[in-house]
C-alpha cells in the first residue's frame, strides 16, 4: 500500500513535502503537447489560407488601333492586351488552371470587345505576383525601359488569346521562366465560346 501511495503522490512521511504525482505530470505534459499541437495546426491553417490563389487586374487595358489594317486583310484593326497578376499560382495545379479559366470566362462575358469587329485580337496576360508587380501596379506601356523589365517575358505565367474571327484561339503556360511555352486548348473556354 505504501508503494501505491508513494507513486500517486501522497505526502511523503519522511519530510512532509508534497510531491507532484506522475499522473499530474503526465496530465500537464498532455495539456502542453495538445496546446502546442492545436496551435501548430492553427498556424498551418493560416499558412494554407495565405497560399490561396488570387488574381489582380492591372489597369488600364491597352488597345492598339492599326490604321493600316484596312489595306492589309491579314492585320487586326484593333489589338487589346489586358494584364493581370497571379498570386500563389501553381502551373501544375489543375484546380488553379480551372480557377483562372473561370475567371477569364467571367471577365470576357462582361465585355463585348470581341463582338465589335471581326478583325480584333485580345490577349489576357497573367504575370507572377511579386518582384515589383502587386495589385496596385499600373499596366503602363510605351514608357521607359523599366516597364519592359517590370513586365518581362520571364515573369509571365499564363496567356489567353482570342480573335474576333475565331473566338478562343489558345492558352499558353510559361514554364522555366518563359523558356518553354506549353499551349493548350482549355475545354471550359472552348465550350463557352461555342
Amino acid at each position: 500500500m505504501d508503494l501505491i501511495k508513494k507513486n500517486i503522490g501522497y505526502f511523503d512521511n519522511s519530510d512532509n513535502t508534497l510531491k507532484v504525482s506522475r499522473i499530474i505530470k503526465k496530465y500537464v505534459l498532455w495539456i502542453i503537447l495538445s496546446g502546442t499541437f492545436l496551435l501548430s495546426g492553427a498556424a498551418c491553417n493560416l499558412v494554407k489560407q495565405n497560399r490561396t490563389m488570387k488574381i489582380f487586374h492591372l489597369q488600364p487595358n491597352r488597345i492598339t488601333v492599326n490604321t493600316e489594317a484596312e489595306n492589309n486583310g491579314d492585320w487586326f484593326e484593333q489589338e487589346r492586351e489586358d494584364f493581370f497578376a497571379l498570386q500563389n499560382f501553381e502551373v501544375n495545379s489543375e484546380a488553379h488552371k480551372a480557377e483562372v479559366d473561370s475567371f477569364v470566362i467571367n471577365y470576357i462575358r462582361k465585355d463585348n470587345f470581341l463582338n465589335t469587329n471581326q478583325q480584333v485580337s485580345w490577349s489576357l496576360v497573367f504575370f507572377k505576383y511579386g518582384d515589383g508587380i502587386t495589385e496596385n501596379t499600373p499596366h503602363e506601356f510605351d514608357t521607359d525601359y523599366s516597364m519592359h523589365e517590370l513586365f518581362a517575358f520571364k515573369k509571365r505565367l499564363v496567356y489567353y488569346y482570342f480573335t474576333g474571327n475565331n473566338g478562343y484561339e489558345n492558352t499558353g503556360y510559361y514554364l522555366n521562366g518563359g523558356e518553354t511555352i506549353k499551349e493548350e486548348k482549355r475545354d471550359a473556354l472552348r465550350i463557352f465560346m461555342n
